[in-house]
């Protein structure tokens, strides 16, 4: 009901002068939806999670921070194709967003395409080469065996990461 709601107030405010407003009070209220989707992504309420994300996303449709968690739920689920797809979003939105071309090259991954994680470990390092996230994902693709290889279940502190 409130995804109803919010969707009706950002049409209001495209053809009202006070839009600029609301607008603002949408990328607002999109940030606090992002961070209760954040907790519980990291509480592992993945239910709660997907929920207020897909509301973030109603709040701002071009918000890369719901587009990459709701991708880091889909993988955490299991689901590789619709994780990339999810973070392939966010990267188009924010291309140099360190986090997010971290999630995107573990993305890769899980749809075992090596070639596309080395791409997005090669972008990382040219922002940051001594970063966490470039050496992480460095790791990921070290570690990376082919799709006929038994995948490790995440770190247990991966999902408390966050954009």
């Amino acid at each position: 009901m409130l995804a109803v709601g919010l969707l009706a107030v950002a049409w209001s405010a495209t053809v009202s002068p006070a839009a600029a407003t609301v607008r603002e009070e949408y990328q607002l209220l999109a940030r606090s939806l992002l961070e209760d989707g954040r907790v519980a992504l990291s509480e592992e309420r993945l239910a709660d999670a997907k929920s207020v994300l897909q509301q973030a996303l109603v709040a701002n449709p071009k918000a890369p921070q719901a587009f990459l968690l709701l991708g880091r739920l889909a993988l955490k689920e299991g689901d590789g194709a619709e994780g990339h797809r999810l973070i392939a979003i966010a990267l188009e939105l924010a291309p140099k967003a360190q986090e997010v071309l971290l999630w995107a090259g573990k993305a890769a991954l899980a749809m075992d395409d090596k070639e596309e994680a080395e791409t997005h470990l090669a972008q990382l390092q040219g922002l940051c080469a001594a970063c966490e996230m470039t050496q992480e994902l460095a790791e990921a693709v070290a570690a990376y065996d082919g799709p006929d290889a038994p995948r490790a279940p995440p770190a247990p502190n991966e999902a408390a990461e966050g954009p």
